[in-house]
């Protein structure tokens, strides 16, 4: 006779303790165990069948922290892209099915596609409307405080700003996981609607990083959805080592030799002022061909440096192959004004 009870069996079962006539509470001392509590029943721990835990909590805190320079790194990135301070800190690290991770994103939202080159599968990069729609307003010349966010898919206008400004985060995720295997990211289609990228079976299980975002005295989120095929071949690596940050000497040259690298990369605005004068609106609107602006300087006097609208040089006046060139004399001291 087989033990298995059939499914008749388990309903009368089921019956059975919901009228009291099975005490549950006989059943767990049936349960061998070395470890029981003072009422001699063995501790009980609750497990979700919907969300396996394939990763262990040692592995959960190995990803945390092998991405926090991820996010301090794609920081400084959109800093330059912004010219405002952003600032991002990671947050929660689960494990959970990607259908209970796109049932958490909003629609429509910004959601990038990377892929790694070594790598099988595809994990996703997603920008909340808000965060998204505010560096849109920034990048467009608002003050990106209130930003409209409206009900419909990206516009291929926006869909390129998008792309701008997911591709900055590309190398920093490549350097963060090339700790643990030589691997780069390439940024692939951009949706709106993440129901339609279905990277993985609905009911797969996947990594979620949950990031705060802050810029311009707002806070929002964004998350990268690593699915578990695509991390299950690091996995040996990721339990073997202990990804703690170090202090020493080696390791701090190393970071402060890539921010360096990514602030050289960051495009600024010079323009050379060589005087300001004023006049009144109707001797503007009389200027006609050869009329001359007296400005009170002389024509061989230094000029000023502006960098990003502040003044912070004196310079000369020159030529260079035809072209008008500046040459640096000194910095400007506190207060001082050409």
């Amino acid at each position: 006779m087989s033990d298995t009870l059939n499914r008749n069996q388990v309903e009368a079962l089921k019956t059975a303790v919901s009228d009291g006539t099975v005490a549950v509470g006989a059943l767990p001392s049936k349960v061998f165990c070395l470890d029981r509590g003072i009422d001699g029943c063995p501790p009980i721990s609750t497990y979700d069948f919907k969300r396996p835990e394939r990763i262990s909590k040692d592995q959960i805190r190995s990803l945390k922290t092998l991405h926090e320079p991820f996010a301090r790194n794609v920081a400084s990135q959109w800093t330059g892209l912004m010219r405002t301070i952003v600032e991002i800190e990671i947050g929660q690290v689960e494990q959970m099915t990607y259908a209970e991770y796109t049932a958490g994103l909003a629609d429509p939202t910004c959601f990038g596609l990377v892929k790694p080159d070594v790598l099988e599968g595809s994990v996703c990069l997603e920008l909340s409307p808000d965060i998204f729609y505010s560096m849109i307003d920034r990048l467009m010349g608002g003050d990106a405080q209130a930003p409209r966010i409206p009900g419909r898919p990206l516009t291929q206008i926006e869909e390129r700003l998008a792309r701008s400004v997911l591709h900055r985060a590309m190398t920093p995720l490549s350097d963060a996981w090339s700790t643990i295997c030589p691997v780069n990211f390439a940024l692939g289609d951009i949706e709106s609607n993440p129901q339609i990228a279905q990277i993985v079976p609905p009911n797969e299980v996947v990594i979620a990083f949950e990031f705060e975002v802050h810029m311009v005295g707002k806070m929002d989120r964004m998350s990268l959805c690593v699915p578990f095929n695509v991390i299950e071949p690091l996995m040996e690596e990721l339990g073997r080592r202990a990804w703690t940050f170090s202090g020493n000497e080696g390791e701090n040259h190393h970071h402060v030799h890539q921010l360096s690298r990514h602030i050289a990369d960051t495009g600024i605005e010079v323009n050379a002022t060589l005087a300001e004068t004023t006049m009144t609106l109707s001797d503007l609107q009389g200027l006609g061909v050869g009329d001359l602006i007296l400005t009170g300087r002389q024509a061989d006097a230094p000029v000023t440096l502006l960098v990003e609208g502040r003044p912070k040089y004196l310079a000369a006046l020159g030529q260079h192959q035809g072209s008008r060139v500046v040459r640096v004399l000194r910095p400007l001291r506190a207060g001082e004004r050409a």
